[in-house]
């Protein structure tokens, strides 16, 4: 197996078997399509077993002249993706592969890529494609609290497909929560974002919002592909937070696409509160792996934000 592992140069790639590959793989998810890592990645190539039946995306920056993998911007999960079962074995030897071209690397695997040395990271996913009655039976009971709180309030959901209201909303985002030094974002990648949601990917790319008079309770813009919504960028501000609004958000969401076979990816999380907060609408965790490895030469090797 490890000599039918090639590298491949981003140019060097069938786009259209890649994205196939993608497609058709349930772990393949929408930040491995072509257009994504385009998009979002400063640089992607792959490694690649035979005609596409299983590839892994290396996404990868280079810093002092050396190479090394990342994980970019809004892009939770990447790893070994392939149609095929995926044992430990084959993970194991794609990154092994992947070792002898990159000395550095923390990058998230995903949920079928658990091997020795990876740490688990929450993912919260819930199957859409069931009456919303019986999803709802499943919601927790301050859940339903919280739902009834907010439809005693003049609340509207809202669909939005304007290119100057996504701005806004992403814009929104980035005034409530980009001060917390933990999301790992630069300003750039907000202008990224962007650019996924105004470059005609339009079959990929959702806005909703709770509204009141126009003003926005709670709002996110998410991705859609033909497996799973995915709750990219939720936002809900602070001054109207007591609204419970951003409850009312995703029920309305929930509601939408049930009885229509998607999967509504939580994308996350670790945080305590916001992991109750998904559990609450009957989610299971479906946990990715995080893997590093540093074989940097002393003294880089010694360094704890190689960026």
């Amino acid at each position: 197996m490890r000599e039918s592992i090639v590298y491949k140069k981003r140019n060097e790639l069938n786009i259209e078997k890649w994205d196939t590959c993608i497609d058709a793989s349930s772990n393949g998810l929408i930040y491995a399509q072509s257009w994504w890592l385009d998009t979002m990645a400063d640089n992607w190539d792959a490694l690649v077993i035979g005609d596409y039946e299983v590839v892994m995306p290396l996404t990868w920056r280079r810093k002092w002249g050396i190479k090394y993998l990342y994980q970019p911007a809004f892009t939770q999960q990447l790893g070994v993706i392939s149609a095929q079962d995926i044992s430990t074995d084959m993970v194991e030897a794609f990154i092994d592969t992947a070792k002898k071209y990159f000395r550095f690397a923390e990058i998230n695997l995903n949920f079928k890529n658990k091997v020795n040395g990876s740490i688990a990271r929450n993912n919260f996913v819930l199957d859409l494609n069931r009456p919303y009655e019986e999803i709802r039976s499943g919601y927790k009971k301050n859940l339903r609290r919280n739902l009834e709180k907010a439809d005693i309030g003049e609340l509207n959901y809202r669909h939005y497909d304007g290119k100057n209201d996504t701005n806004d909303i992403i814009g929104l985002f980035k005034k409530t929560y980009f001060n917390n030094r933990k999301m790992g974002v630069q300003n750039d990648d907000f202008e990224l974002l962007k650019g996924v949601f105004s470059k005609g990917y339009f079959n990929y790319t959702q806005v909703r919002a709770i509204t009141n008079e126009d003003n926005i309770h709670s709002a996110v813009c998410f991705l859609k592909d033909r497996k799973r919504l995915y709750f990219l960028l939720p936002v809900s501000p602070v001054a109207m937070r007591n609204s419970s609004a951003g409850h009312l958000l995703v029920d309305r969401i929930i509601n939408e696409f049930s009885l229509q076979n998607f999967i509504f990816d939580f994308e996350g999380s670790d945080l305590p509160g916001v992991s109750q907060f998904y559990q609450g609408y009957g989610s299971e965790n479906q946990p990715f792996y995080f893997i590093r490895w540093n074989n940097l030469s002393w003294p880089i090797s010694l360094l704890k934000n190689y960026k």
